[in-house]
């Protein structure tokens, strides 16, 4: 994630690269930074592409050392989460879904959907797909299983795993309701697909405990329930994406030009 570049003997650059589709936090912690002075924020969030962090300039001492290390999570401490954000349910529109909670992962709001009859998942939120092959620092030992990650507009993530063949990949734009994976199949015909929705936390990273990422109980919406946090051993029928959903994550601008389409479509 990141590199040390002398310009010459007094002074080197700091520079992060991401190469994955959404942001990271980074920091970097000096051993024992002796000889130079520090310019610059040894803690940032940068998006795709190279950014500069520090700059060391030497400062007269006999003596150098410049050891660091670095830390990169997935995400972005700087957005705000929006909790109250709706959801769509991860089957087509007419088919009906039921949950449980997934009690064996880090996140406690992680569900386990059930399917009936569809073996499609389709986009909870809109989003673009992150690099799976890319990791960050709080997840590289954990066992990584193929998984979907989808970074949303307030960033927060999307994460969906359990299924046989993505149909997604890193960079896609993914739309809410877009076909996404197909699930696997497990013994007695039955399909489930497991999904959470977390964000990188500014006061997990500070404390220290090991875990940066707080999970989120998402609001999904349903034909037959409305608006709701799902509860277990209930059935949910999904209603596809309504107009309402959609322009959630617009912004102004896109909303109103979403609008004039959707005039000009009705005068025809």
């Amino acid at each position: 994630m990141s590199c040390l570049d002398w310009k010459d003997q007094n002074r080197a650059v700091v520079s992060a690269e991401n190469h994955d589709y959404c942001d990271y936090y980074v920091r970097l912690d000096f051993k024992d930074l002796m000889g130079y002075d520090q310019r610059g924020n040894n803690v940032q969030t940068i998006g795709r592409g190279r950014k500069d962090l520090v700059t060391l300039v030497k400062n007269g001492a006999t003596l150098g050392s410049t050891a660091y290390t670095t830390r990169s999570y997935r995400g972005n401490i700087n957005k705000k989460v929006n909790p109250d954000f709706v959801y769509a349910l991860p089957v087509q529109s007419g088919d009906s879904i039921r949950f449980r909670v997934h009690r064996k992962e880090r996140f406690t709001s992680l569900f386990s959907f059930k399917y009936a009859t569809s073996d499609t998942v389709y986009a909870c939120r809109a989003g673009r797909v992150c690099d799976n092959r890319l990791t960050d620092t709080s997840t590289k030992t954990l066992y990584r299983m193929e998984r979907i990650f989808i970074y949303h507009n307030d960033g927060s993530i999307g994460e969906y795993f359990q299924f046989s063949k993505p149909l997604v990949y890193p960079g896609d734009d993914v739309k809410m309701g877009q076909p996404i994976a197909i699930l696997e199949s497990h013994e007695k015909g039955r399909t489930a697909v497991a999904f959470s929705v977390y964000f990188l936390d500014k006061n997990m990273i500070d404390s220290g405990s090991g875990q940066v990422h707080s999970s989120i109980v998402p609001i999904f919406h349903s034909a037959n329930h409305g608006d709701v946090k799902l509860e277990e051993k209930t059935t949910y029928i999904s209603e596809g994406v309504t107009e309402e959903m959609l322009l959630q994550d617009m912004s102004k601008k896109e909303r109103e030009k979403y609008m004039k389409n959707k005039e000009k479509q009705n005068k025809k």
